[in-house]
């Protein structure tokens, strides 16, 4: 099968959602199909393995002039060489998957057109929010409706966005992310955790303030403890400051943006994984954090939470740090015989849901039951 991926890839662009969109890439490589990644970042050549071409997009003139080059970029695109492939994957239920169904709806372009929404939760989905504001919006998601063939969700809490805003296509395909099954397992403590891991951007989506209030609360209950905190963004300086204030210098240690190398090193050191976001899509970070065994304390935003039940890591409530104090100060308790327990079941969790090839080969029966002759 050949596959055009819509997508900008890291190094160039480093959200989950790129990160993914190279994940499937070059599994579906590797699973024999031919790979074409499309972006208007991610220049022309070769990445990691992978064929990218740029679309030709202008900035500096406003939104509207960036949406007219970036639909004229892909109508060229899929009225030349595009034509002859056989499915379109847009990361994102944005501007691109717009413009391909706009194709579509001129006859301009013939292929199959599958999207991917981000986060789940109104308030941060950056998708969602984009077609609210477009003028014209109401038209816009017919448009989707009629022209975008399937939309994949990574979270089932997706659903119930897009119905409220009114985007019902013809087939919703429920395929999570997925991630690789490294060999490699985490220690694990010696007889109860005392070491924490943050991985992720450090802005207010990721609730990283949230989570300092909250170790400073179960640090005053006499616990030691230490938190890693690995990636960069916006609010570092603040929660600097914040970590100062709250007396935490001792207890939090700020790591910068770090390799993949140094986050499995990290995730294999630690004894639990916090994310408390305040909302999701479907965390690359957490996946990788329960792939190595490593058990996690989660917030309730329609990501991985939705998978993780009480004998297998610990949920609370958003913006709650009385409930992320609770469940932090719940796993920190356990001892090494309940930590092995949660470790099998994390991993075990990955095996059954989200192993990188299998959900891969998952958007393969999708894409080729939308092919004429599909069933």
């Amino acid at each position: 099968m050949r596959i055009l991926v819509f997508s900008d890839i890291p190094p160039y662009v480093l959200g989950g959602a790129e990160v993914q969109a190279a994940r499937l890439a070059k599994a579906w490589q590797a699973q024999g199909h031919e790979i074409l990644v499309v972006g208007h970042r991610t220049p022309s050549g070769r990445t990691d393995g992978l064929r990218t071409r740029r679309l030709k997009v202008l900035y500096p003139l406003g939104r509207g002039v960036r949406a007219l080059t970036l639909f004229l970029s892909i109508g060229r695109l899929m009225t030349g060489f595009g034509r002859h492939y056989d499915v379109a994957y847009c990361r994102f239920l944005g501007e691109t998957a717009l413009s391909l169904a706009m194709l579509k709806a001129l006859s301009l372009c013939r292929i199959p057109v599958v999207a991917s929404p981000a986060a789940a939760g109104r308030s941060g989905n950056a998708d969602l929010a984009l077609l609210r504001a477009l003028p014209g919006s109401a038209y816009l998601i017919r448009l989707i409706n009629r022209h975008c063939d399937a939309v994949n969700l990574i979270s089932p809490e997706i659903k119930s966005d897009l119905h409220a805003l009114g985007v019902w296509p013809r087939i919703l395909s429920e395929i999570p992310n997925g991630v690789v099954l490294e060999s490699g397992l985490c220690v694990g403590p010696d007889s109860r955790p005392t070491r924490l891991v943050f991985v992720g951007r450090l802005v207010d989506q990721k609730g990283v303030d949230i989570l300092l209030e909250a170790l400073a609360r179960v640090r005053g209950h006499g616990r030691m403890l230490h938190l890693d905190l690995l990636g960069d963004g916006r609010n570092v300086t603040a929660l600097r400051d914040r970590v100062e204030e709250l007396y935490l210098d001792r207890e939090v240690t700020f790591h910068g943006a770090v390799d993949h190398g140094r986050v499995q090193q990290a995730l294999s050191q630690a004894h639990l994984f916090v994310l408390p976001s305040r909302y999701e899509g479907l965390s690359n970070a957490a996946l990788e954090a329960l792939a190595v065994g490593l058990p996690c304390v989660l917030t309730r935003c329609g990501g991985v939470d939705a998978y993780v039940d009480v004998d297998t890591g610990w949920v609370c409530e958003p913006d709650d740090v009385d409930g992320l104090v609770a469940a932090l100060s719940q796993a920190l308790e356990m001892d090494r015989h309940q930590w092995d327990r949660r470790s099998r079941r994390s991993r075990g969790l990955v095996e059954q849901h989200f192993e990188l090839s299998g959900c891969a080969r998952r958007h393969i029966d999708l894409f080729q039951s939308l092919l004429p002759g599909g069933s």
